[in-house]
């Protein structure tokens, strides 16, 4: 598994990512220079870019918390989460902060990779993989930092000096266009798919699936670019026709997706961050952040940090089999007893929400510690490909007819029809009335995948949520559209001489 590997490349990308120009006189030092000799230099240093996804809290904690609580659907008790479910980031919170210079980490160590491997004499196509693999994480992380900020400072050389601090932010359009040129070669760069033994390392189908998503974002706020819709209906659909090549299908069972046991053989999961029980710093946290209060599936009995509304809960038909899975209905304490919610809205409410019940990786004692939980977080999955499809297809071609199979209405089923949910016959409303099942499909099919926040922006849902957000009329926030995006982190204007007070995102 990639986890166990990139390890050993730590230490080796600490010391390429430091400033090579310095006053003092270097007698020895690693620079690139000395290190990218051979294609194995140009491996360990390429899973050092990897190692940053796993970082403990940064994906399972400080971006977790920034996609998934700014929502109607969740809660929080913890003081520190509050300015998050009410939709007031502060330009001073060190999470945010956190968010960007990890991406900024991984870019800048994505930019090593492409600008010393095509020097070093080794295979063409491997040296082409080796580069296209950073040119996706570069991309991937340039999409989240657009989605966030807005735009931000665009570097696609690596920093090699003080002097590289300092860049102003380039427009959002500048920041797509490098992420489609970036995704574009990795569509020929890249695999169709990995053996086991490589999980974890992006593909040829995780490159077209992020820029179908690509695609369906710039189609939505604040772009608005409609022609992009028919962009990211071919891109996915092109993911969809060669399914057998890339190797990806849904599970026949929801709940086999977070099986941690099952993971090896999860043909769903196209790009998923994977963690470790017995690999030091590579475990996630997400199974004791999310677990309920005292319960025994999270060491340490969980923290307990969120949770959803019991409006969330009561999306799912009865018989859908991913409310049980999503939503913990029913847990063991540490003590050994049985806890369980009721069993509707009236008697469901907890005051700190209906725990999250995805990452649930065993009972105590299996991990070590609570953040050295092994459960993969999915980034990019089939079935978020088929409701991005479906939604695409709707806005170029409309709900399309049952039996179809390139329907937008087909796509849309083979994901409800998974969960054993009501199958659709028709859309009374259209486009419309099907823009708004495919959003309620996502919020179900993908709830805690770093999605929500992602798909209230882009959909221009901010207002709705604001005003139906419990946390937020109890904290007596009022709808702003400045919270369309985060603040750029008050650390980064500070060090940063290219960019000043007046570059803050409006409203901030």
């Amino acid at each position: 598994m990639l986890v166990k590997k990139i390890t050993l490349s730590i230490i080796f990308l600490v010391l390429l990512s430091s400033c090579k120009e310095l006053d003092e006189k270097v007698y020895s030092s690693l620079t690139p220079e000395v290190y990218f000799n051979n294609a194995s230099d140009a491996k360990v240093a390429l899973y050092g870019v990897y190692n940053v996804l796993n970082r403990q809290h940064f994906y399972t904690n400080d971006l977790f918390v920034m996609a998934l609580l700014p929502s109607k659907y969740v809660l929080t008790r913890m003081a520190t989460h509050k300015s998050y479910v009410s939709f007031n980031f502060a330009v001073t919170d060190p999470r945010i902060s956190s968010v960007w210079t990890s991406l900024y980490v991984t870019i800048n160590r994505a930019n090593t990779i492409i600008d010393r491997v095509p020097a070093i004499n080794m295979d063409e196509t491997l040296k082409q993989q080796y580069i296209g693999e950073a040119k996706f994480l570069r991309a991937m992380s340039y999409f989240y930092l657009v989605r966030l900020f807005g735009g931000v400072p665009l570097k696609i050389k690596e920093t090699v000096s003080i002097q590289g601090v300092h860049a102003p932010r380039a427009g959002v359009q500048d920041i797509y266009n490098q992420i489609i040129e970036d995704l574009q070669f990795c569509e020929t760069a890249l695999p169709p798919q990995r053996p086991i033994t490589e999980r974890g390392r992006a593909t040829r189908a995780a490159a077209k699936s992020l820029l179908g998503k690509v695609y369906l974002t710039m189609a939505g706020y604040p772009l608005k670019q409609t022609d992009k819709w028919e962009l990211a209906r071919e891109k996915l659909k092109e993911v969809i026709d060669d399914k057998a090549i890339y190797n990806v299908d849904l599970l026949p069972d929801f709940k086999d997706l977070y099986d941690v046991n099952k993971e090896n053989v999860n043909k769903e999961a196209i790009f998923a961050i994977q963690f470790s029980r017995t690999v030091p710093d590579q475990g996630s946290t997400l199974a004791f952040f999310s677990a309920p209060l005292n319960s025994n599936f999270a060491t340490s009995y969980g923290a307990y940090n969120y949770g959803f509304t019991t409006a969330f809960r009561d999306l799912f038909e009865v018989a859908d089999t991913r409310k049980d899975a999503t939503v913990v209905s029913t847990y063991k304490a540490f003590n050994g007893v049985t806890v369980t919610y009721g069993g509707n809205s009236s008697n469901y409410f907890h005051p700190n929400g209906l725990a999250l019940g995805k990452y649930q990786d065993g009972p105590a004692g299996t991990a070590p510690s609570n953040v050295r939980h092994a459960n993969d977080i999915m980034l990019l999955r089939y079935a978020d490909v088929l409701l991005m499809y479906a939604e695409a297809e709707n806005e170029v071609n409309g709900p399309g007819a049952v039996g179809d199979p390139n329907s937008a209405i087909t796509a849309l089923n083979a994901v409800r029809g998974r969960a054993k949910a009501t199958l659709l016959t028709a859309v009374a409303g259209g486009t419309g009335e099907f823009r708004n099942l495919v959003y309620i499909e996502r919020v179900k099919e993908l709830a805690g995948e770093l999605h929500e926040y992602f798909d209230v922006q882009r959909l221009e849902r901010l207002e709705d949520h604001v005003k139906n957000s419990f946390e937020a009329n109890l904290a007596g926030m009022l709808y702003n559209p400045r919270s369309y995006l985060y603040p750029i982190p008050d650390d980064e204007i500070a060090k940063n001489n290219a960019i000043g007070i007046e570059d803050q995102n409006p409203g901030y």
